[in-house]
């Protein structure tokens, strides 16, 4: 296996791994945000350092 190869499974892997967790969390009940959240969060956070 390649050096490349190698790099790009690990990176699938722990992309995978967080995934998991996220669903686990979700799961669980922990709070969950729409993608408009997130971009109306980001915009404020923004514009609140101009």
């Amino acid at each position: 296996m390649s050096i490349a190869a190698f790099e790009r499974r690990e990176a699938m892997l722990n992309l995978r791994a967080k995934l998991l967790e996220a669903e686990q969390q979700r799961l669980s009940g922990a709070p969950t945000f729409t993608t408009d959240e997130v971009r109306e969060y980001i915009r404020n956070l923004c514009n609140e350092r101009l």
